[in-house]
């Protein structure tokens, strides 16, 4: 398959495109996948729509998507997490504080489970940054599982 020049690469440099003309077929695809395995994939699918024209602010200027998909991969990989829930919210994690959706959107898709992990880990985007980074640093020790701390 050919896949557009400026298309996010997975860690290891392997392309992946979750744009408008690829969604059916992976939804196709999906429905042979067991449940569990399909929550994350729909999550991931999910970010990348929502991310579709954020750039990181870094050197490379790369899609934003590449950031939560390397997130869930050392979850996976580094961290030995295998729970669907905790590598879906690693995916949907900036969701919430960098696009327009919405709690409900999240909780709708994806079960109240994986908002709560979303919620945990998303920044007030109504306060000011230094505020929301002291926030972050206090609240850090107190989220819900030891293992979301990694996200």
């Amino acid at each position: 398959m050919d896949y557009p020049a400026n298309s996010p690469r997975l860690p290891g440099g392997k392309n992946y495109f979750c744009g408008r003309s690829l969604l059916p077929e992976l939804r196709k695809q999906i429905r042979y996948i067991d449940a569990s395995m399909k929550n994350v994939l729909e999550s991931a699918c999910f970010a990348a729509k929502k991310h579709t024209n954020q750039r990181r602010k870094n050197a490379g200027n790369t899609p934003y998507i590449n950031h939560p998909l390397e997130v869930a991969h050392l979850l996976a990989t580094v961290g030995g997490v295998t729970d669907e829930d905790i590598l879906s919210a690693a995916l949907l994690h900036d969701t919430i504080e960098d696009t327009e959706t919405l709690p409900g959107e999240i909780s709708a898709r994806f079960g109240d489970v994986v908002l709560s992990y979303v919620l945990e880990v998303s920044d007030d985007k109504m306060l000011p940054k230094a505020e929301r980074k002291r926030f972050q640093a206090i609240s850090y020790t107190h989220l819900t599982l030891p293992t979301i701390r990694l996200v």
